[in-house]
């Protein structure tokens, strides 16, 4: 989540189950973040040890794949009619690991809400939901903020999106009466589902350890409170340490794998109006919108910038970072080397948007290498800690055998008032506290099976359901 937050303090392991509001005290948006955790993995938990991890009502399960109608009567509009190689996903609810996948209208599988995947060719796929949770600023849907108020940028959103995706299958089906085969393809699943977990989300994520440099000069450790200081910086800050560019190989090798950080949790972005190409000087102009430049959103000459848009949020695309020449303020361009390699922010439709990140190459004290913008990520070795400046004494470590995707993000506060960082630690034999390796905080993806598909040579297609129900008919 990518938002202008002080911290996230919720902890599953504390087992809270609410918090209760003292008269006369500060309010802190992570006590209202940390309410709202409690209630939905409250909530989420119930559902899963009700219905388990998938299912839908039975008046009312969503998701169904079936072969579209030439005459549009799903409730597909005829300019909407399908090619081969296409499909209906059904209208209703359908609960995945205990969150609520809502799809209000029969929709294409080419044409969905929030992806556009590909006809599919002649074969046999496994047809499955794929769930997560995108963070949803005033940027995004502009509705959150309130123009009685002038329009100031409030709270912010988590949605759920879903993608019904196709996997296809290097295996054959024995020739089965229609009433058999919903049978075979169960009894296949409760074999295999899991397997087929384990390719679609690794168990092995990459892990990573924070701390500060050794302490300071005793006179700067007495003015805190701590003497375990080495927090350099002037002010409070919540840093986020992101992949960039993901490696997924094997386990233990990632070669490739880059990430990004940013001081102010990746919240520092503008809304793109227009880009504009310069071949000559291999350089682009990028107009963005005024009302949105304040005092955090400042940049500078060396800064590193990010060009997204819907579709690369949704689809986990990492473009290149672009390092910023200038920047006018007049005319609110800035300038940045080099040139998109796709398509990504040209379509104001899709909201383009320009992020800061805070890394500098001269900043890496030879820990790592700069790729197109992002460190290259090297992990902790026998010979080698491999502990990574950030800045302000803040020192992070990737443990090996990791596997990074792109998005996986690490978040933890910085404070002057202890010189030094929020993460979890335990103490050595000595004593001292020790980092302890945590795994990224998302996003989590969530997968649930919908249905076995063939697609012939003459169009037709075979369908079978694996969708659960709960419930009674109504």
């Amino acid at each position: 989540m990518k938002g202008d937050f002080s911290r996230s303090t919720f902890n599953r392991a504390k087992h809270y189950t609410r918090l209760l509001m003292q008269q006369g005290r500060v309010h802190l948006d992570a006590d209202w973040n940390e309410q709202a955790d409690i209630q939905a993995y409250f909530l989420r938990s119930l559902a899963m040890d009700l219905i388990g991890a998938h299912g839908g009502p039975v008046d009312n399960c969503g998701f169904e794949i079936s072969a579209p109608a030439n005459s549009g009567h799903n409730g597909i509009s005829k300019p909407d009619l399908p090619r081969a190689g296409d499909f209906v996903v059904g209208r209703g609810r359908y609960y995945v690991n205990g969150i609520l996948c809502e799809n209000e209208s029969d929709c294409l599988f080419s044409k969905q809400p929030y992806a556009s995947p590909s006809l599919l060719k002649v074969g046999r796929y496994l047809i499955y939901l794929d769930v997560w949770e995108r963070h949803i600023t005033h940027l995004e849907d502009p509705s959150l903020r309130e123009v009685a108020l002038g329009g100031p940028d409030t709270t912010t959103r988590l949605q759920v999106v879903w993608t019904a995706k196709a996997r296809q299958l290097d295996l054959g089906e024995p020739y089965l009466p229609a009433f058999l085969k919903k049978f075979y393809w169960r009894a296949w699943l409760r074999r295999t589902w899991k397997k087929w977990l384990g390719t679609l989300d690794p168990d092995q994520h990459g892990y990573l350890k924070v701390r500060c440099e050794s302490p300071v000069a005793e006179a700067l450790a007495s003015l805190s409170h701590s003497s375990a200081g080495g927090y350099q910086g002037l002010e409070n800050h919540l840093y986020r340490v992101e992949i960039h560019t993901s490696s997924l190989d094997q386990p233990g090798v990632p070669a490739g794998a880059t990430f990004k950080w940013s001081r102010e949790n990746g919240s520092v972005v503008v809304p793109i109006i227009n880009m504009k190409a310069k071949s000559t000087s291999n350089t682009t102009d990028i107009f963005i919108r005024h009302d949105h430049l304040g005092r955090s959103l400042e940049l500078f000459e060396g800064d590193w910038v990010e060009i997204v848009d819907d579709d690369s949020v949704l689809q986990g695309i990492a473009e290149p970072l672009h390092t910023v020449i200038s920047f006018d303020q007049e005319q609110m361009c800035v300038t940045v080397a080099g040139q998109p390699h796709s398509g990504t922010g040209k379509d104001s439709g899709k909201r383009p948007l320009l992020r800061r990140w805070d890394q500098k190459e001269d900043q890496l004290g030879g820990g790592g290498d700069f790729i197109e913008g992002a460190v290259r990520l090297v992990e902790k070795e026998a010979e080698n800690e491999n502990w990574l400046p950030l800045e302000q004494g803040i020192l992070v470590q990737f443990q090996p055998g990791g596997l990074y995707r792109t998005g996986d993000y690490w978040q933890f506060p910085a404070r002057t008032e202890t010189r030094n960082v929020e993460w979890p630690a335990e103490p050595d034999e000595l004593g001292n506290p020790t980092p302890l390796a945590q795994p990224p905080g998302g996003i989590h993806h969530h997968f649930a099976p919908l249905a076995i598909l063939s697609v012939h040579r003459n169009g037709k297609l075979d369908i079978t359901d694996l969708r659960r129900t709960f419930g009674l008919i109504r």
